[in-house]
C-alpha cells in the first residue's frame, strides 16, 4: 500500500493523539536521514505558462541508525509545496523508501527576488539553510545576467513577465526562485550527534544537530513564517525553534529542492515588448550581430563572436534531459553561423540563463565582390531546439528566434 501527499496539508498536531508506534531497535538519527531527487529539475510550464501536469521526477526517502546502519519499517511522511508525491509508507530492508513525485497543483509559491549569502543565518529559529541550493550557481546570480554576464553581485535575477498583465495595469516579477518547489520528509528519530569519543551514545558537551520543529520552507529563508505548515511535535499550538537540548526522540526532518522550468514564448525572446517597461529577454546574442563591408564592392562583411543565452522565463536553464537533446541553428544563406548545432545533455546544474560562443560570418566568397546591401539585410538565425522535461520523457520540439541582425 501507497500514501499520496498534495500541496495542502493540515499540520500535524499531536495533542489528544495516541503516542506513535517507535520500532524496536535503535531510533532514525537525522544526520542518517535523508530526501534526494536526482534530477534536479523538470519542465513543468509551457510557453503560454500551462501547466504540465505529471511529468515524473523519481526520488527516495532513506533512514539509517547513528552508526549509518539502514533501518526497515521506519514510517516516513511527506509534505510538498507544489505538486504531489506517492511513497512507499515504510523503509524497506535497505532503509530505503520509494517517493515518486509529479507535477500538478498546488502551483509553486512565488517569492521575493533575494540575495545569497554563504553565511545564511544560523540561530535558534533558523535552520542556516542556503537560500538557494548549490546547483542553481546562486554564486554567479546578477539581476540582469544577459546584461552583465559573469559579473556577480549575488542579486537573484529578475524580469517583468511579458505574458501576465495584471488588472491593476502592472506586470507580474519573475525570479528563479518562484519555480523552487520544497519537498519535506520526517520521522520519528534521534537527533545526530559527533561521537567525539566513539562510545556510540551522545555525552554531554558533543556537538549535536539541533533541530527546530519540522516545517515546510516555502519562502527560502530557513525559518518558519505564515502561512507555512509545520508539524507541532509538542502539540502547544505554535510553531518551536531549537531547544538548544539534544532530543533522544523528536521528529526528524529533512528537505530536499526540485526546479519547475518552463519555454520561451516569443514575447520572452523579443527585444522589446510594447506595455512592459524594463523588459529582459531570456534568449539572444550578444553583441547583436552588424556586418559592415569595409569596401565598395564588398568583399566580405566579416566576422563576428557572439555569446548566445538561453534560459527559461524565469531565467532558469532550459530542462534538456535527453541524451540526444540539441539545437539545430538554421542559418538564413546571408550567413554562416558556427557551430551548426548545440548538443545539450542533461546536467545536474541549473543556472540562471547558459551561455555558448559562436561565430557568425558572411557567406559570400571573399573572391567575387558584391555590391553593398543598401539598407543592410536583416537576418534572424532560428534555433530548433529538440528538448526532454525528463530523462524519462520523449522529447518535444521548439523554435526560438536567437540570433538577430543585419548584413551589408
Amino acid at each position: 500500500m501507497k500514501s499520496s501527499f498534495g500541496g495542502v496539508v493540515v499540520v500535524l498536531v499531536a495533542c489528544g493523539a495516541p503516542a506513535p508506534s517507535v520500532p524496536k531497535g535503535p531510533p532514525a538519527n537525522a544526520a542518517q536521514f535523508t530526501l534526494q531527487c536526482p534530477e534536479r529539475g523538470l519542465r513543468a510550464f509551457d510557453q503560454a505558462r500551462g501547466l504540465v501536469t505529471g511529468v515524473p521526477l523519481a526520488c527516495a526517502a532513506h533512514a539509517a541508525d547513528r552508526q549509518g546502519t539502514p533501518l526497515k519499517d521506519v514510517a516516513v511522511s511527506f509534505l510538498v509545496e507544489a505538486g504531489r508525491v506517492t511513497a512507499e509508507p515504510l523503509t524497506s530492508a535497505t532503509g530505503s523508501a520509494a517517493v515518486a513525485y509529479e507535477t500538478a497543483l498546488p502551483l509553486p509559491a512565488a517569492v521575493e527576488p533575494g540575495i545569497f549569502s554563504f553565511t545564511p543565518l544560523n540561530d535558534a529559529t533558523h535552520t542556516g539553510a542556503f537560500l538557494a541550493p548549490l546547483w542553481m550557481m546562486p554564486f554567479d546570480w546578477n539581476e540582469n545576467p544577459v546584461l552583465f554576464g559573469m559579473n556577480a553581485t549575488l542579486r537573484e535575477p529578475r524580469r517583468p513577465d511579458p505574458l501576465r498583465p495584471q488588472p491593476d495595469g502592472g506586470v507580474l516579477q519573475n525570479n528563479p526562485r518562484d519555480n523552487l518547489v520544497t519537498l519535506m520528509a520526517w520521522a520519528d528519530g534521534e537527533e545526530g550527534f559527533v561521537d567525539a569519543n566513539a562510545n556510540g551514545t551522545w555525552d554531554p558537551g558533543e556537538t549535536f544537530m539541533d533541530l527546530t520543529e519540522p516545517f515546510l520552507d516555502v519562502d527560502d529563508d530557513g525559518t518558519w513564517t505564515e502561512p507555512e505548515q509545520f508539524i507541532d511535535t509538542n502539540a502547544n499550538g505554535r510553531w518551536d525553534g531549537k531547544n538548544a537540548a539534544w532530543d533522544a526522540q523528536t521528529k526528524i526532518w529533512v528537505q530536499e529542492r526540485v526546479l519547475w522550468t518552463g519555454v520561451p514564448a516569443p514575447e520572452d525572446v523579443a527585444l522589446t515588448v510594447p506595455g512592459v517597461t524594463g523588459h529582459r529577454p531570456t534568449m539572444g546574442s550578444s553583441p547583436r550581430v552588424a556586418l559592415s563591408c569595409t569596401f565598395s564592392p564588398c568583399a566580405s562583411a566579416g566576422r563576428l563572436e557572439v555569446v548566445v543565452f538561453m534560459s527559461d522565463p524565469w531565467f532558469n536553464r532550459l530542462a534538456h534531459e535527453g541524451s540526444s537533446d540539441e539545437c539545430r541553428l538554421a542559418a538564413p544563406p546571408a550567413v554562416v553561423v558556427t557551430p551548426s548545432s548545440l548538443a545539450l545533455s542533461a546536467q545536474n546544474e541549473w543556472p540562471a540563463s547558459q551561455r555558448f560562443l559562436a561565430v557568425v560570418s558572411d557567406s559570400r566568397d571573399p573572391a567575387t565582390p558584391t555590391p553593398r546591401r543598401t539598407p543592410p539585410l536583416d537576418f534572424t538565425v532560428p534555433f530548433l531546439c529538440t528538448l526532454s522535461a525528463t530523462r524519462s520523457q520523449p522529447a518535444a520540439q521548439f523554435v526560438f528566434n536567437v540570433i538577430t541582425g543585419s548584413i551589408e
